[in-house]
């Protein structure tokens, strides 16, 4: 007998939110979507689920208690009958000999005949009356197992029935429109039948239809409908996939929403570290969007730390004397411009200068960087470098440098 108790690995006395627990903890690590085409993994989850559904219910977690504690005591008590004698015990009795010795047949009372039986009318009629009782009786059996059988057979059906009118039911409200209400009603019909796959394949059938349907929304540009399936795909999907979050994070950002767009995104960020560009994103819409220049700086500090990592796991710590500039992307250059220019703005002229300094070493020829980073230099009273700066960037064209020269170098 299974011991689901041993199967979510907790104890026999555990509440109700342990065993809820065990069940969640169990259910993301085995689930079919995390270990396609794993079998065995698969088996274990209809096992665990198997496990909930019965010692989540009070009645059932009892009757399955008693069967457990009478399994328990059959298998002691076997394993008491074989147990070994222990030493100073009495040598266990093979048989009848060891306890009263040989018998003497020798001794054993003779008979002249054996008895026998008269075979006669009543003879015959005591056979007959016999055999007529197992007839009957063995037609009484079968009839009433046919009976008992008939009868679950209905109750069967019966169950079928409803199930077939709820599934209908549920169907009808997922085509109107109302996807929660068809959804919880297909996991409320899981729940009573936890041993029935159809309700679970049902429930992911509407998910996985939802999901699409929201795709089609999203790619044909109605953002708000495409907000409404996600929502709700958001609320049963598992596990959520990357792919909905930056579907949903995408909507709301077209329809302007960038508080729930961020929220979106940065739920992408906690399963997807390293990914310099989405936190580049969130940076700019703190920037561009909601005019919150502080928590921008905020993610393009991460920005920097993750370029610093991604280049000194590729070419060592010292990857500046390595690395050559121009087979990076623009992104990285276009990074560290965006961050100049918020530390500018908030006045923080050494970080500044920094990060212009990074600028001009990905993109050498580019003549604005070595402007802006003269005005840095200029803030920070570092004049004869700044004009050097301005210096750099006239002769790269920037035709504004030579007034900046005029004004601060003669």
């Amino acid at each position: 007998m299974l011991n689901y108790y041993q199967i979510l690995g907790i104890s026999k006395s555990a509440t109700h939110s342990e065993i809820k627990s065990a069940f969640k903890r169990l259910a993301l690590k085995y689930h079919p979507d995390k270990n396609p085409e794993n079998t065995a993994a698969e088996e274990y989850f209809k096992q665990v689920n198997e496990a909930y559904q019965i010692l989540s219910d009070e009645d059932k977690r009892k009757r399955y208690d008693f069967l457990l504690s009478y399994s328990s005591a059959q298998s002691t008590t076997t394993f008491t009958q074989h147990r070994p004698a222990r030493p100073g015990q009495p040598k266990k009795e093979k048989s009848v000999y060891d306890r009263y010795g040989a018998y003497n047949w020798r001794t054993a009372p003779k008979y002249k005949e054996a008895p026998t039986y008269k075979v006669d009318k009543n003879y015959f009629k005591i056979q007959v009356i016999t055999l007529g009782a197992m007839i009957l009786l063995s037609v009484a059996i079968i009839a009433m197992n046919k009976f008992w059988a008939h009868m679950e057979d209905q109750k069967k059906l019966k169950i079928a029935q409803q199930n077939e009118a709820a599934l209908n039911e549920a169907q009808q409200l997922f085509d109107e429109g109302k996807y929660r209400l068809a959804i919880d009603q297909i996991i409320q019909l899981d729940q009573k039948n936890p041993f029935e796959s159809t309700f679970y394949n049902e429930k992911e059938r509407m998910i996985t239809t939802l999901w699409n349907s929201a795709s089609s929304s999203y790619q044909q540009a109605l953002y708000e409908d495409a907000i409404t399936k996600l929502e709700v795909v958001k609320d049963y999907e598992r596990p959520m996939k990357l792919k909905t979050w930056n579907m949903l994070a995408e909507a709301y950002y077209r329809l302007a929403d960038y508080e729930k767009a961020l929220m979106a995104l940065d739920r992408v960020f906690e399963r997807d570290k390293n990914n310099m560009r989405l936190v580049v994103r969130m940076a700019r819409i703190y920037n561009k969007n909601l005019n919150n220049p502080e928590k921008a700086l905020v993610y393009y500090d991460e920005a920097k730390l993750l370029f610093k990592e991604l280049q000194s796991s590729t070419y060592g710590e010292a990857f500046e004397l390595i690395v050559k500039p121009n087979s990076l992307p623009d992104f990285y250059h276009e990074l560290f411009q965006e961050r100049a220019r918020l530390n500018l703005k908030t006045r923080n002229y050494e970080e500044a200068m920094t990060d212009y300094n990074w600028a001009i070493f990905l993109r050498p020829a580019i003549a604005e960087n070595y402007f802006m980073r003269a005005s840095c230099k200029r803030n920070l009273g570092l004049n004869e470098r700044a004009c050097l700066d301005w210096q750099r960037a006239l002769e790269r064209g920037h035709l504004q440098s030579r007034s900046e020269l005029n004004k601060y170098c003669q």
